[in-house]
């Protein structure tokens, strides 16, 4: 087949490189069978000039032993975009008073939409056809840095939050005994905690500088650059497939552009690739449950020569007499709870 002639500059001046026809390059839904490839597979000298081709496959795109594109993850990655969408437009609804005995979904669709965001990002890896715009790698590090700051300030605010609850609990239950007694359970005392801090009036300023509006802010930069990614890329028909592939920028003998070769003759697992893979994931993970199942066993062995050896043969008896005495010192017995200054931060 002659294939049209490109010209493109150069150093040296023009170099006239064979292209594709029009109607190959331009294909969005449906490619025609009848479109040809400039890459020869066996042929690790193949060049744009070379006139000796196979048909083209758009369904993937494999070279020097590698997978850069593969139709089967294009669904994927938008589908698990929609959900990132989805799940964050959830969680922003769930946290209006309006909509307030929903608000258990809130944790349910942040977690939605982290694990949506992990496996939208790992299929994005294998639907390379010709990169990225500047702008999305822009938006996509912004969506970086505000997922991670966002997610790690709610984590630490519940760990506050959980302290700030034990504490107030603390405070109810003596309170309680000082003016009628109390005979509630720990977790009523503990849910009494939560409402007296939920209801709790709070200021400006401490809803403003507070974890959990560093986490609202930064969850809602991410989810605003996914969304708008998620609209530029369309339906999960609107893309041309893999029909692209790759050309080394050293140039050939005679100044051509010369493909990138489909296979590595360096690479160690070219003989056969599934035993290569197989032959690293089977043993470890092997290793990983039978180092699980002997650990399950030797485990309570462990535990009974340290209890033995600090003379506790009941554990409850064990954990009250300890908080009896802690309490009769003036300590803060086993709630584990932060120093005071960390309590506005939590209960806010």
């Amino acid at each position: 087949i002659e294939l049209p002639e490109r010209h493109h500059p150069t150093r040296g001046g023009g170099v006239s490189v064979k292209s594709q026809p029009t109607h190959c390059a331009s294909v969005r839904r449906a490619p025609p069978p009848r479109c040809q490839s400039v890459r020869s597979r066996n042929a690790h000298t193949a060049s744009m000039n070379d006139t000796s081709i196979a048909a083209i496959d758009f369904t993937t795109t494999s070279v020097w032993s590698k997978v850069s594109c593969d139709v089967f993850y294009y669904p994927w990655h938008i589908a698990t975009g929609y959900f990132m969408v989805i799940a964050g437009f959830v969680c922003f609804a769930t946290r209006l008073p309006w909509l307030a005995k929903w608000r258990w979904v809130h944790l349910h669709s942040g977690r939605v939409f982290m694990l949506s965001y992990l496996w939208c990002t790992a299929s994005s890896l294998l639907i390379t056809r010709t990169g990225i715009p500047r702008p999305i790698l822009f938006f996509m590090f912004m969506m970086l840095v505000a997922a991670t700051v966002g997610w790690y300030a709610i984590r630490v605010a519940a760990v506050r939050w959980h302290a700030a609850r034990l504490r107030r609990a603390d405070e109810l239950a003596a309170l309680a005994s000082a003016k009628r007694g109390g005979a509630l359970t720990p977790s009523q005392w503990y849910a009494a905690a939560t409402d007296a801090l939920a209801n709790e009036p709070r200021p400006w300023h401490r809803r403003l500088f507070s974890l959990k509006a560093l986490h609202g802010v930064c969850m809602a930069i991410a989810w605003m650059q996914m969304f708008g990614q998620t609209i530029a890329a369309g339906d999960f028909t609107d893309w041309a497939g893999c029909d692209t592939t790759f050309v080394w920028k050293e140039r050939g003998p005679n100044g051509e552009l010369r493909l990138v070769e489909d296979e590595n003759p360096n690479w160690i697992g070219k003989e056969n690739e599934p035993y290569f893979a197989a032959g690293i994931f089977l043993p470890t993970s092997l290793f990983f449950v039978i180092f699980g199942v002997v650990w399950s066993c030797v485990a309570p062995c462990v535990a009974k020569r340290t209890a033995a050896a600090a003379g506790v043969t009941d554990a409850n008896e064990h954990a009250l007499s300890t908080a009896l005495a802690d309490a009769a010192n003036g300590g803060g017995g086993s709630n584990g709870a932060p120093p005071p200054e960390h309590a506005p931060a939590a209960a806010a």
